[in-house]
């Protein structure tokens, strides 16, 4: 005989007991055994994808993801959350997405939705350079932590500077000049 369960809860060990009762008159005693069993938290799988690549400092990007239970014969759906997290080139300093697209150096979390699933949109304040995106996934009481690292590249914003003039000078010696910036203007300054 075989029995087949789905309802043990993870973590600590869980004893089963089987017992078999002989009917009154028969050949065969009465007999228990008892096995003790350990759940384990099933494995993840944690994936990242980007909606441009390179961007232009400012250009808003969409980075979206899901959390997947990964073990054979389990099917759990994930809980909980994920944080997106970079450093900044050259520091060791790290940065956090948030879920409402913002740049925080304080940790914050990205809640999956019911089917495991997650998304930031419009981030834009990602500085020029290249980036490690990290996404790390907090676990539950059923799945185990997971993480995936995901390149992001964001390239300089152009600026164009037009309308300055110099006056006109008679060399004398000196290196000063006088500008004229009275129809002068900056194209490509990114506010926010």
């Amino acid at each position: 005989a075989s029995v087949t369960t789905t309802n043990l809860p993870t973590g600590a060990a869980d004893s089963v007991t089987v017992a078999y009762t002989a009917a009154s008159g028969q050949d065969y005693q009465s007999q228990s055994s008892t096995i003790t069993a350990s759940i384990s938290q099933a494995s993840t799988g944690v994936s990242l994808t980007k909606s441009v690549d390179p961007s232009a400092y400012g250009q808003a990007v969409t980075f979206s993801g899901a959390v997947t239970d990964t073990t054979a014969g389990s099917s759990q759906v994930p809980t909980g959350s994920v944080t997106l997290s970079f450093t900044l080139p050259n520091t060791s300093t790290v940065n956090y997405i948030c879920a409402n697209g913002s740049i925080s150096a304080s940790s914050c979390a990205v809640t999956l939705d019911n089917s495991g699933n997650y998304s930031v949109l419009n981030v834009t304040a990602l500085p020029a350079g290249n980036h490690s995106i990290k996404a790390c996934y907090s676990g539950d009481s059923n799945l185990v932590t997971g993480t995936f690292n995901l390149a992001q590249t964001v390239t300089p914003q152009s600026l164009t500077v037009s309308g300055i003039t110099a006056n006109n000078k008679i060399y004398d010696g000196g290196t000063s000049a006088t500008l004229n910036r009275g129809g002068s203007s900056l194209v490509g300054v990114v506010t926010g």
